[in-house]
């Protein structure tokens, strides 16, 4: 086990942290020596992975786990507890970083078809966040080659992959998985059978080559990928928690009627109409949502879902991909006259078709308050007809 105190010359708290992780370490029965590593300037921050002094690092990852995916700094660091804040990490979470190093790790698996871009992000993101929890491998059904984009945005975010290789599933055939999450439905489609107790998971990302292939510009080409790379460290961010939900969902998606809204992004009524039938019925229905060309979900909504008190910064946009051909529905509910027209009409495993328009609050044209009051009317009108339907259902 690899322990470190960073620091800055002069930092009042230096001496104290690094005792502290001795003794802490100590108590724990590690025997292993605390390097005392001194951050100059900004450059060997970056270099180090440096949040602010002093920052300590059990093989080479921040004990603060909450704060791994926050922006590099030269300066000195607060820490916050249930004591309040403090410029030393507390002996319990010194402990926990400990005893997380110390504990068998989730061997996953991050596939997709060419090795090139969205596995190898994920892979990033795991070793990043997670590598004290979860140890991050990625392979395609093919190989592409890594690409460029993928390896520039992912150093914006603070994570260096230029050193991945793109592989095939034949070369971590060796490894025992516990979980392997397609990241693309090609792979998903696709999927070779892994022995053992591995677990196959899917979470769908949008291809950002094929999105920025008609981009006007490099910068709207990043763009894409900047997006799906923020959405793939969303994901992992949830690791390995998000692995048991997703076990649960799927036991308890046997048993309730599964229930998919569509509309044309999947970034605004469709979120919503997720969100509020997971409040009123996620007991007795399972809710899905989904869009004919994902986009972003709108921050409008996102705000005024928590004027109602639901929180949906965490759903992600998707594409009806996903779906198509994997998931039995009882009820497909369209809520945009576009989703209706443009839909596959050979849309397969489907009960009940529905069509609940409603205006789209996004091309709404009016001031910043105006715009906000139309966010807030069709929210009102969704929430009452879910309920109403809920009602007519149940």
């Amino acid at each position: 086990m690899r322990m470190r105190v960073l620091i800055f010359e002069g930092c009042p708290h230096a001496s104290d942290a690094v005792e502290r992780v001795r003794q802490t370490a100590q108590a724990e029965g590690v025997n292993t020596l605390v390097e005392i590593v001194e951050v100059p300037n900004e450059a060997a921050a970056q270099r180090e992975r440096f949040l602010g002094s002093p920052s300590v690092q059990i093989d080479g990852l921040d004990i603060e786990t909450s704060r791994r995916g926050d922006p590099y700094c030269h300066g000195c660091r607060v820490y916050r507890s249930a004591n309040g804040v403090s410029g030393l990490p507390s002996e319990e979470m010194i402990r926990a970083a400990i005893r997380r190093a110390r504990g068998p790790k989730l061997k996953v698996l991050f596939l997709c078809t060419g090795n090139s871009c969205r596995s190898q992000m994920a892979e990033g993101w795991g070793r990043h966040l997670k590598g004290d929890v979860i140890e991050a491998y990625s392979a395609g059904i093919e190989t592409h080659g890594l690409n460029p984009r993928a390896v520039k945005v992912m150093a914006e975010g603070g994570v260096d992959i230029s050193a991945h290789r793109s592989k095939t599933v034949a070369d971590v055939k060796g490894i025992e998985f516990d979980y392997v999450v397609t990241v693309c439905d090609h792979a998903h489609k696709s999927c070779p059978l892994f022995p053992g107790k591995a677990k196959v998971i899917h979470v769908g990302f949008d291809d950002p080559p094929r999105l920025a292939k008609d981009a006007k510009t490099e910068e709207e080409a990043l763009s894409h990928y900047r997006r799906v790379r923020d959405e793939i460290k969303a994901f992992v961010e949830r690791l390995p928690k998000a692995f048991v939900r997703d076990e649960d969902a799927q036991r308890a998606s046997i048993k309730k009627k599964c229930v998919l809204f569509l509309c044309a992004q999947n970034s605004c009524r469709s979120q919503m109409a997720e969100a509020f039938l997971r409040k009123y019925a996620g007991d007795r229905l399972e809710a899905f949502s989904a869009g004919l060309a994902p986009q972003p979900i709108h921050p409008l909504a996102v705000r005024v879902m928590q004027e109602a008190g639901i929180d949906i910064s965490r759903q992600r946009s998707k594409s009806v991909r996903e779906y198509l051909g994997k998931a039995h529905f009882h009820h497909l509910i369209f809520v945009c006259e576009q989703a209706d027209r443009n839909c596959p009409k050979t849309f397969p495993d489907i009960g009940e078709r529905l069509f609940w328009p409603f205006e789209d609050p996004a091309s709404y044209a009016g001031t910043d308050d105006e715009q906000l009051a139309k966010f807030r009317e069709i929210r009102d009108q969704i929430e009452a007809r879910i309920r109403a339907w809920i009602k007519e259902q149940l």
